[in-house]
């Protein structure tokens, strides 16, 4: 048989299962914050490049393969096996990625169409558009801290 509690013991299990469940819950935060990050990385690094590169179609279609894969090797290796995420992540993924998204895309449109070939463009634009990625894994840091 069980016995019942005191008060304190009573307290002091409830004190435990909240500290054990935040602990589960943040447990795969690490995935996430490490994902963001490098997204941001490889957007810094890919912009940069595309301004270095000037007109050279080649040497863009070869570094758009390159960002791609890496995209597709940061993606395949940090984000499937999650068992748990963080309360409020969706929410701050997609505010992360759309935000992201429409930079990525304004970057993208207008240095191709407007400023190919310049660097005072691209690398502070690759900058700005890795913005939200940096954002998004300071708040996801923030909210381990607070669970």
């Amino acid at each position: 048989m069980s016995q019942v509690p005191t008060p304190g013991e009573a307290a002091r299990l409830v004190a435990d299962v909240d500290r054990i469940g935040a602990a589960v819950r943040t447990a795969d935060a690490w995935r996430y914050i490490a994902w963001l990050v490098g997204m941001a990385v490889l957007t810094v690094m890919y912009a940069t490049g595309l301004g270095v590169a000037g007109t050279d179609e080649a040497l863009i279609v070869t570094m758009s393969l390159v960002f791609a894969l890496c995209v597709g090797a940061l993606s395949a290796g940090l984000l499937p096996g999650s068992r748990v995420t963080s309360a409020g992540l969706g929410r701050r993924w997609t505010a992360a990625l759309l935000s992201w998204g429409a930079l990525f895309a304004a970057l993208m449109t207008l240095g191709l169409l407007v400023w190919r070939g310049e660097p005072a463009f691209w690398v502070p634009g690759g900058i700005v558009t890795a913005l939200p990625l940096v954002l998004g894994a300071r708040a996801e840091i923030r909210a381990g801290v607070r669970q």
